[in-house]
């Protein structure tokens, strides 16, 4: 667990928890990362929101498919965030660790989690990536 004393702990899962977890439908990813880096190498169904726009609005609108909801207090049957759990990555785990220090700052009882290692730790522990060069 990554924490500072001005703000919540930042909860850590690792690679294979999240493989699980997305092989579940249980979490939604969200890649903190820059454009060209997601370009180059990224993990299939991550939802690419930079560290510089990161923000609950904009997590919002990339867990739920319908225009009209606010998530909030959503009731549409499409919604995706319910029951979900958020999970962040980045390169090694630093932006997301910072990306989720915000959210928290935001919303301190948000389900959300920073991928330890980031990519590089997904990619060492053998899974797949894709990438705009395939």
């Amino acid at each position: 667990m990554i924490f500072d004393l001005f703000s919540a702990p930042v909860k850590e899962i690792d690679c294979e928890t999240l493989k699980k977890w997305l092989e579940k439908n249980e979490a939604i990813l969200i890649d903190v990362r820059e454009i060209e880096e997601n370009e180059a190498s990224r993990i299939e169904g991550a939802k690419l929101i930079p560290l510089a726009k990161i923000c609950l609005e904009k997590i919002s609108d990339a867990k739920c498919k319908n225009p009209n909801c606010t998530c909030e207090n959503c009731t549409c049957e499409n919604c995706q965030c319910h029951d979900k759990k958020l999970v962040i990555h980045c390169r090694s785990g630093m932006r997301s660790a910072s990306a989720c220090k915000r959210l928290l700052s935001e919303n301190p009882n948000l389900e959300i989690y920073n991928l330890k290692g980031g990519i590089l730790a997904w990619i060492d522990a053998g899974n797949e990536i894709l990438s705009d060069d395939q």
